[in-house]
């Protein structure tokens, strides 16, 4: 097989992904979907291919529009490694979402209200990282976006699905939206020289990343409190033990910031496994 035709697929096959991988994404945001609801999987497939859909359509568009930072901190990417062309990037970001919507369509004809928060996903999607508008710039609502699409809007999707009052989770929403907030510090941690370049503001970039660290330790002792305190976990215990190991492995960066991929990994493994806690009723 032509070796440049190979090296192609790899571009294509790599430019949806992101830090946070288009599969796991998609899985953390159908789990949400399933525990609310109750249902299985092959019951909410449809569902599962939007959140693929949609993650694709999200990390595709934000590499494409990235291009210029990755050349300083992700040069392996396809875009500035040179495995793939922009217009190509392009051509693929338009056509997974175009595909996103078709997927909607069919989503509205089972449930025109679960098909309305997944359009206000594709609608963020696009202008996390539009030019001129792009939302990324700003800390709090770069954050705020991302946690939407992997937690909050599916969440919102089962409850639809399911004829639950969201008042009923609304404490749920705080710890998740806080532990989210520290995850995705994370990730700026390694984005920082990039994000100087292009001017986006992130708390590394801001605040510097010591007291980038400071404040993500923070942020998971604030989640953690809160759930002790507000909320009435089944496991408590078992959730607790979590947020205790999401905090410790958070202060490694205090002693190798380059350690930041493993602990932007592991601490949101681990806020995912207790908003499953907190979810099971």
């Amino acid at each position: 097989m032509n070796k440049h035709f190979i090296q192609k697929i790899r571009g294509f096959a790599a430019l949806p992904k992101s830090y946070f991988s288009l599969f796991t994404s998609t899985l953390m945001a159908s789990v949400i979907v399933m525990t609310v609801t109750g249902t299985g999987p092959l019951d909410l497939w449809i569902f599962s291919l939007f959140f693929f859909l949609s993650t694709a359509f999200l990390n595709s568009f934000n590499n494409l529009m990235d291009i210029k930072s990755d050349y300083f901190t992700k040069d392996n990417f396809p875009l500035p490694s040179g495995q793939i062309s922009p217009k190509e990037a392009s051509l693929f970001s338009a056509a997974t979402l175009i595909v996103s919507v078709a997927t909607l369509i069919l989503i509205g004809a089972i449930n025109s209200s679960a098909a309305g928060v997944l359009l206000i996903d594709l609608l963020i999607g696009y202008f996390y990282s539009a030019p001129k508008v792009r939302l990324k710039r700003y800390p709090v609502i770069k954050a705020t976006i991302l946690i939407m699409h992997t937690a909050i809007l599916p969440l919102i999707v089962g409850l639809t699905l399911a004829n639950k009052s969201i008042t009923d989770y609304l404490t749920v929403v705080f710890p998740v939206y806080v532990m989210g907030l520290a995850v995705h510090t994370v990730q700026d941690i390694g984005d920082v020289v990039g994000d100087v370049i292009v001017g986006d503001k992130t708390f590394p970039s801001m605040m510097g990343i010591k007291n980038s660290v400071s404040l993500i330790v923070l942020l998971f002792m604030l989640a953690a409190v809160f759930t002790w305190l507000v909320i009435d976990v089944n496991y408590k215990v078992l959730t607790m033990f979590l947020f205790f190991i999401q905090i410790v492995i958070s202060m490694l960066l205090f002693i190798r910031i380059n350690l930041w991929k493993i602990v932007y990994w592991s601490t949101a493994l681990i806020a995912f496994a207790i908003l499953v806690f907190l979810l099971v009723k």
